[in-house]
Formats: structure tokens, C-alpha cells, sequence
């Protein structure tokens, strides 16, 4: 019985810090692909990503791909605009 007691408080301590570890996260991001009416992807497209709450715009230009991401962001409002680059 003495043997289950450390095992057991191992296990407890080890699932609380990564619950904890979970609750700590405080940003997301923003990923997309750009596409034209046939579902081709397009790249060198500007991406505008707006937080309507504080009024900070930032830009960023699809891949190869037509793949944008953000990267991390706090949780806000956002309008997201496209512009392509000719």
C-alpha cells in the first residue's frame, strides 16, 4: 500500500503541471490560404490583419503556397483583408 502512495502523488503532480501549463496560454494565431474562384492557390498576396479594438494593422504576404500565419496574437477583434500584388 505504501508503494502506491509515491506513484500515485507522481502521477497527481505531473497531470496538475500540465494543466497548469495549458491555462497559461494567452495568444493564438492566424493562418489561411488565399485562393482564387477555382480553389488555385496564390501567392504574393497581401494579408492585412487588423485588431478593431486597438487599431494596429499588420501585414503579411502569402508563400508559394498562398499560406499566411500570423504567428502568435492575443485574442481581440479582427477584420482580415486580402490585397493581390500585381
Amino acid at each position: 500500500m505504501l508503494r502506491r502512495i509515491p506513484n500515485a502523488l507522481a502521477v497527481v503532480l505531473l497531470l496538475s503541471g500540465a494543466l497548469n501549463f495549458a491555462q497559461n496560454t494567452s495568444s493564438g494565431d492566424i493562418r489561411g490560404t488565399v485562393t482564387d474562384p477555382i480553389r488555385a492557390v496564390i501567392p504574393g498576396v497581401t494579408v492585412k490583419v487588423k485588431d478593431v479594438d486597438k487599431g494596429i494593422v499588420k501585414t503579411f504576404t502569402t508563400n508559394g503556397s498562398g499560406l499566411y500565419d500570423t504567428g502568435s496574437i492575443v485574442p481581440d477583434h479582427y477584420i482580415i483583408k486580402s490585397r493581390t500584388i500585381c
